[in-house]
């Protein structure tokens, strides 16, 4: 089949190449352009080498098409593994004090220099883990007090948005979601917005109000990136599911 191909046909062969490497990253609305405009040339070369006709139009669509389909697998493959492969795959350890336990990644250490560190006890305190790569995740607690009610959880939500605004002004964020952990109802929301501290890096991050009866304390938990929303939420997931209050 090869050795009879015409001039007009490795043409429209390697710029079916080419343009399996353009649509597969805009798809459909590069794929019919393409298909306009190579069905066009192909025409203009049957016109100026006759003997183009010669191959065919099935080896020509196939050659358009099936490459180009080959060539739009073995990225979407290719970029599946390499986006599989810096999913947060992290090695957590456990962090047990002031009467709470909980995992977090060795990536990110303890913060000892942050305030109130050094004067948390088992009623009151604070801890936070931040590594260079401004992940982050922070835990406050206190006495419980009265049992929180809806109306404490919604001024507390929207207080944290207004803290959040100085520095993130067009933040987003989630309604306000519920779920169990330990018996306990965690009130959670997700949000992100471009952080001005940050070079307008985009900030993910995810806020959870609980208390805690066992040990009749309210816990407030931050966890934050700037790599993923997902990271911010693997952050999270990693260590509510792993938290013990005694």
């Amino acid at each position: 089949m090869f050795e009879n191909t015409t001039t007009g046909e490795w043409v429209v062969l390697g710029l079916s190449l080419i343009f399996g490497f353009i649509w597969s990253s805009n798809f459909a609305i590069i794929f019919i352009l393409s298909l306009i405009a190579l069905f066009a040339l192909y025409w203009v070369i049957t016109k100026v080498h006759p003997s183009s006709n010669e191959w065919g139009f099935v080896p020509w669509i196939v050659s358009l098409l099936g490459i180009s389909f080959l060539i739009l697998l073995i990225i979407g493959v290719g970029m599946g593994y390499m986006a599989g492969s810096h999913d947060p795959e992290y090695q957590w350890v456990n962090y047990s004090n002031y009467g709470i336990s909980f995992n977090h990644p060795s990536i990110i250490p303890i913060n000892t220099r942050a305030d109130g560190y050094s004067s948390a006890s088992y009623y009151n305190g604070q801890l936070q883990f931040n590594n260079t790569e401004n992940q982050g995740i922070a835990l406050f607690w206190g006495a419980q007090g009265k049992p929180i009610s809806q109306e404490f959880i919604q001024e507390m939500f929207t207080s944290v948005t207004h803290f959040f605004q100085k520095d993130v002004p067009d933040i987003q964020v989630s309604s306000i979601q519920t779920s169990t952990h330990s018996g306990n109802t965690i009130h959670y929301a997700t949000f992100e917005g471009h952080d001005l501290t940050e070079n307008g890096k985009m900030l993910y991050g995810v806020f959870a109000l609980w208390e805690d009866l066992p040990s009749q304390r309210y816990f407030v938990l931050f966890t934050s990136s700037y790599k993923s929303k997902e990271d911010a939420r693997v952050l999270f997931d990693g260590v509510l599911n792993s938290f013990e209050g005694h």
